[in-house]
């Protein structure tokens, strides 16, 4: 749950402008514009930290930093 949190948080920090601006109309004034992103666990889901899911989430936040 706290990954889907930071990631619905960069959405919100990150918004349009991290997107070519042809790419993303732009809102009506006084609008503001969201992004939701939904995760979902695939087959080879398990609980627990893997160390192939330590590696995936430590390039993450190195990507987000």
């Amino acid at each position: 749950m706290s990954r889907l949190i930071v990631l619905a948080i960069v959405a919100a920090l990150t918004g349009p402008t991290a997107v070519r601006a042809q790419e993303v109309p732009v809102p009506p004034p006084g609008m503001e514009v969201y992004y939701l992103g939904l995760l979902n666990r695939g087959p080879a889901w398990t609980r627990g930290e893997t160390p192939e899911s330590k590696r995936i989430q430590e390039g993450h936040m190195a990507n987000i930093t």
